[in-house]
């Protein structure tokens, strides 16, 4: 007999599976917290499980507390596995729902989670080349190991950031980080206001440096061109890899927004009487696989609100202002140095 089971109802069968199983077999490749409660594997009496650690989609922590809660079951994990399968010698349930609150609907928090479609079979010829199919993947499965949840961890972490700025709908940055502060509490982007041009000392040191090459790379990729750098002066240290909103504050009377801007990886660079760091200009900020710009309404702020701003930088120890800052004083939250010297 084959039934058909979508994401809410698939529930039911797999633990009809599970309860009193022996050789419970599951493969399945992503797991999300509670899933080994919210299938009841514990009602089985021993079994084999794969998933897939290397994904960077599979919850080590969750495969973590599976191995210390029950020695029912030996487990490894398969880097290119992406199958379903839930299989007993009486029955299986194969489809597409993963062990986590996307795959397996079990309240109104995770309705808005994937569509899912799954059988169930228990005539014995498809059992018997399900049950194949799984210790084929169980030979070249590994065995899970600390270090491998440890990697896993931090695959994990990075996927979880990714996933939330994919989840933004604003384009611009500034709407962007109000609609979810959360994604950007990692990066490392600040207004940088100046009321002074640089010395003739760091301007030749600019002009130098632009000279050796014409791109400049980062550590993560981007490529940027050399002719449109700049010098900041004695801003003490700024974090390498930095993304600045450069504003000019020179006439007082009237801030001007300049571009954004991205700081050198190489260091400081010591000159007779200061220090200069360079920066080079880019599009946009680029957070994961987004970037986002700054769009005219919020350029007009930040030069509308230019004094309060380069008051609150100068309170600053780095004179940086955090982007938290600019969205506030320039009334786009919630809650409503120079490049010069």
């Amino acid at each position: 007999m084959a039934k058909f089971y979508d994401e809410k109802s698939v529930i039911a069968p797999i633990r009809k599976i599970a309860k009193g199983g022996r050789d419970l077999r599951v493969a399945v490749a992503f797991w999300g917290a509670d899933g080994a409660k919210t299938l009841s594997l514990k009602g089985a009496r021993n079994g084999r499980i794969i998933c897939n650690l290397e994904s960077g989609a599979c919850n080590p922590k969750e495969i973590r507390k599976l191995r210390r809660a029950s020695k029912k079951f030996k487990m490894k994990s398969h880097p290119r596995l992406h199958a379903k399968i839930y299989w007993s010698p009486q029955a299986a349930v194969i489809g597409s729902s993963n062990v986590s609150a996307n795959g397996l609907v079990v309240g109104a928090a995770e309705a808005k989670g994937w569509r899912e479609a799954n059988l169930w079979v228990d005539q014995a010829d498809l059992l018997c080349d399900v049950g194949k199919r799984f210790n084929d993947l169980w030979k070249e499965a590994k065995p899970i190991t600390d270090q491998g949840l440890k990697d896993a961890g931090i695959k994990w972490k990075e996927r979880a950031k990714e996933t939330k700025i994919l989840s933004i709908e604003n384009k611009t940055l500034l709407k962007a980080f109000v609609e979810d502060p959360a994604a950007f509490r990692d990066q490392k982007i600040f207004l940088a206001m100046y009321d002074e041009d640089v010395s003739e000392e760091a301007a030749a040191a600019e002009r130098k440096w632009k000279s050796l090459k014409s791109t400049e790379r980062f550590a993560d990729g981007l490529v940027v061109k050399s002719s449109g750098m700049a010098a900041y002066e004695d801003w003490r240290k700024m974090p390498a890899g930095a993304w600045l909103i450069d504003c000019s504050y020179m006439d007082q009377k009237r801030p001007r927004y300049e571009g954004i801007f991205r700081v050198w990886e190489g260091g400081v660079v010591k000159l007779s009487e200061s220090n200069v760091q360079f920066a080079y200009r880019t599009r946009s900020v680029l957070v994961g696989s987004r970037s986002f710009r700054l769009s005219d309404d919020e350029k007009r702020a930040i030069e509308e609100h230019g004094k309060r701003l380069f008051r609150a930088t100068r309170r600053r120890p780095g004179l940086l202002l955090e982007l938290e800052a600019v969205a506030r004083i320039c009334g786009l939250s919630r809650n409503a140095a120079s490049r010069r010297r």
